[in-house]
């Protein structure tokens, strides 16, 4: 069961892409802070459905240019659970992205 401030799944998983994904948000929790301000921003400014694809990129773009030394990897195979992550965290933000069904599914409900 995951809970609201942090990933925990029961029982452990044997998904590898699960678990690549809950290493890479257990070591940088401030990933699913900024694509939730992005998400956030854009719900506020009106926009009614996203692809976590798109704030990927920008965030990408934002990673690169504000640091300095090994590049900064942001995996495309972690994008299905930072949806979900998000739509647990922030319940405005249900609905709001473009999903498919994946191994993600139900991983963010409590």
């Amino acid at each position: 069961m995951m809970t609201q401030g942090s990933l925990h799944f029961e029982p452990p998983t044997k998904d590898p892409l699960e678990k690549a994904f809950l290493r890479f948000h257990s070591e940088n929790p401030h990933i699913a802070r900024l694509l939730a301000a992005k998400a956030l921003k854009l719900r506020e400014c009106g926009e009614r459905r996203w692809g976590i694809g798109a704030l990927f990129e920008s965030l990408r773009y934002d990673l690169a240019v504000q640091t300095r030394g090994a590049a900064f990897k942001l995996n495309n195979n972690h994008r299905a659970f930072y949806v979900r992550l998000l739509e647990d965290r922030h319940p405005e933000l249900q609905g709001f992205f473009s999903k498919r069904r994946s191994a993600a599914d139900g991983k963010g409900k409590q």
